[in-house]
């Protein structure tokens, strides 16, 4: 379900901290100025750019916001030539604070962005699956809760890092079956506790619940290396 921010979608390239200001730009430093067609439509005050605007790159994208001496800054909203698009805060031509990108797909984020990626806490969803939780650099990284269907029946929510559920975590299958333990790189690894809910039956332990995750478990094995007399509560993962 992952879709990236490229780095043509970040304006890494409109970070121009530092660089000649020319006061033929209006306050533009002389990088931002040649990224830009001679379409900026914007007041000036003071012998630079201020207010609000509309820009027009050489690469075809668009900007339509705040402008502050000459940078991007505020709130506007950027469409880049491949229609994809983004709404919310920008900070000395940098996507970052909070908003909301919209890809042709119909894939949505919604939340807290550094640097032209999900950082902070913010929702993602594509098709049926959806995301709320916590971000870094762009990867699901922290605490959250990952849907996989519409009818948010089949779920998992504990830790990511990087983008993989790793740490401890709660996993329901389509089946119904729970469960809970120790993740590590989307793989379930280390101790936990699988319980089918149809057979009533649980099992605990670590090594006999070290295989993948992604895959639903469905009916228990008809045999069990680690029995246990009644199943242990399912608690929510610590924080």
């Amino acid at each position: 379900m992952a879709v990236q921010l490229s780095s043509s979608h970040r304006l890494s390239g409109l970070d121009l901290e530092g660089g000649d200001v020319l006061s033929a730009t209006h306050g533009m430093t002389a990088a931002f100025a040649a990224q830009v067609t001679d379409r900026f439509d914007c007041t000036v005050a003071k012998g630079r750019y201020h207010g609000y605007g509309s820009v027009i790159f050489k690469n075809s994208s668009h900007y339509l916001g705040a402008v502050d001496h000459g940078r991007l800054h505020g709130y506007g909203v950027y469409t880049w030539d491949d229609k994809v698009q983004y709404k919310g805060d920008f900070k000395d031509n940098l996507i970052t604070g909070e908003g909301y990108y919209t890809w042709n797909d119909g894939s949505e984020y919604r939340g807290e962005v550094k640097d032209g990626r999900r950082h902070g806490r913010g929702i993602f969803t594509k098709g049926p699956h959806r995301y709320e939780g916590e971000w870094r650099a762009g990867q699901r990284h922290g605490i959250g809760i990952l849907y996989f269907t519409q009818d948010r029946s089949h779920f998992y929510e504990g830790e990511f890092a990087d983008g993989k559920k790793h740490g401890w975590g709660r996993m329901k299958y389509k089946s119904g079956s729970i469960y809970e333990g120790q993740w590590d790189g989307n793989q379930r690894e280390g101790y936990g506790i699988m319980r089918w809910l149809i057979a009533g039956k649980s099992l605990a332990g670590g090594a006999g619940l070290a295989t993948t995750a992604v895959q639903d478990p469905g009916v228990p094995p008809t045999a069990s290396p680690h029995p246990t007399p009644a199943m242990a509560p399912v608690t929510s993962p610590p924080r």
